[in-house]
């Protein structure tokens, strides 16, 4: 399959992008190519992605001073919105937007922190790139809130155990 090609951003990509699988966990069977009834879609709000056509790739934009992969590079608002639009310039499927470690022994952050690092870069991100916008979170409240800012993804780390408002706040929307 043929990637089709992504409009260019103005931003210089700042580092190399971080990318993880996407691994579906809402999809629905439908025709496939060979007939056999294989197809794989995920829904997201407005997108849908095909998880049956070819490996799907998740550009991770971490905007916390601990972050495992970039070192924190990308906590301003600023920094983070320029490395997400290189990532969807570079070809990420969906950009994946967390404020929260997850590293062993991380610190909690409070829900107001959470919001503060996240919310704006997903109302940014989601005026500027064609792709979704994942949350990476496991609080019910930042899910809902970054859903209302144009995210259309959401990634519970927990597996919807840390909060019991998670699954409640996925299913009112039409995230994926």
């Amino acid at each position: 399959t043929t990637r089709r090609p992504r409009p260019k951003s103005s931003a210089r990509a700042m580092s190399p992008p971080v990318a993880a699988v996407i691994t579906p966990h809402r999809f629905r069977r439908g025709p496939s190519p060979d007939g056999l009834g294989r197809a794989r879609l995920i829904r997201c709000g407005r997108y849908r992605l095909h998880v049956d056509r070819r490996p799907l790739i998740m550009g991770v934009l971490n905007v916390t001073p601990d972050s495992f992969s970039d070192g924190g590079r990308f906590r301003s608002p600023r920094a983070a919105l320029a490395h997400g639009l290189a990532m969807a310039d570079a070809g990420a499927d969906v950009i994946d937007v967390g404020g929260e470690s997850t590293q062993p022994g991380a610190r909690p952050v409070p829900l107001a922190e959470e919001l503060r690092r996240t919310i704006p870069v997903i109302e940014r991100l989601a005026k500027r790139v064609r792709i979704p916008i994942a949350v990476d979170t496991t609080k019910a409240e930042v899910a809902r809130r970054s859903l209302e800012a144009g995210a259309s993804l959401v990634n519970d780390t927990s597996a919807l155990r840390d909060d019991p408002r998670m699954l409640e706040t996925g299913l009112a929307s039409d995230a994926g």
